[in-house]
């Protein structure tokens, strides 16, 4: 009976003394890797030509009406991005914003992205976002 609760005693203390394992969330990109890579690609891969400036794709929702799709590849500076997951960005379009969302949730961008510069291919269209939605992204 001495030996058995000597051997409880023991197994106890091993495993109570094992530390807890931490995972820490490291960032998908940190300052010293963004020095030293000139750029890096997330989604689908696409050619960098015809790309225009996100000045110029405000002036293009100002003559868009709500509902109207076009294909663009615009270049400009991340505003804010998820904090969660980084699964949106917010770019300054002329005296607006847009919201960008990736396809199907396929990649997410780094979540210290804020104020990274970005050439974007996809679908620009002009929506009437919902109060619900809004609230979400707050």
């Amino acid at each position: 009976m001495k030996r058995f609760i000597t051997g409880v005693f023991a197994l106890t203390l091993l495993v109570g003394c094992k530390e807890p394992k931490q995972e820490e969330e490291m960032p998908a990109v940190n300052d010293e890797q963004v020095q030293e890579m000139a750029y890096m690609d997330y989604g689908a891969e696409f050619s960098n030509s015809d790309v225009i400036d996100a000045m110029e794709l405000g002036t293009m929702y100002k003559t868009m009406k709500v509902g109207d799709t076009t294909t663009v590849k615009v270049k400009g500076t991340i505003a804010d991005v998820c904090v969660k997951k980084g699964c949106w960005i917010k770019m300054p379009v002329g005296d607006a914003s847009a919201t960008v969302k990736f396809k199907d949730y396929g990649f997410f961008l780094p979540k210290n992205g804020k104020g990274k510069e970005v050439i974007l291919s996809g679908k620009a269209y002009k929506n009437i976002t919902p109060v619900e939605e809004l609230r979400h992204y707050a």
